[in-house]
């Protein structure tokens, strides 16, 4: 059985690589994207992932529109997401 792949959508090039180096430590293969762009084109194209890790603050479109799409693509609806942002406000957290 292949490791399982987890899609991180981060533009933070020093948290992407420490996130990178956490999740293949642990067994994982990770496809790691710097822009909502790319995630959109990915999320889109199908590709099957066993989670996501997604920054809010991106370029082009945020993880809030990404969150949204990846729930609405049949087969990643159920798809763990875990979101990463350093956003505080309580709005911020009710969105997600």
């Amino acid at each position: 059985m292949g490791a399982k792949t987890v899609l991180l959508v981060e533009d933070d090039e020093l948290i992407g690589k420490l996130l990178v180096f956490i999740l293949q430590r642990d067994g994982y293969q990770v496809e790691w994207l710097k822009d909502g762009q790319q995630a959109q084109e990915l999320v889109l194209s199908g590709r099957d992932f066993s989670a996501v890790v997604l920054d809010l603050m991106l370029p082009f479109f945020d993880g809030l529109f990404l969150l949204e799409l990846i729930r609405n693509q049949a087969a990643m609806a159920s798809v763990p997401v875990l979101i990463l942002t350093s956003k505080m406000g309580e709005d911020d957290i009710a969105l997600a």
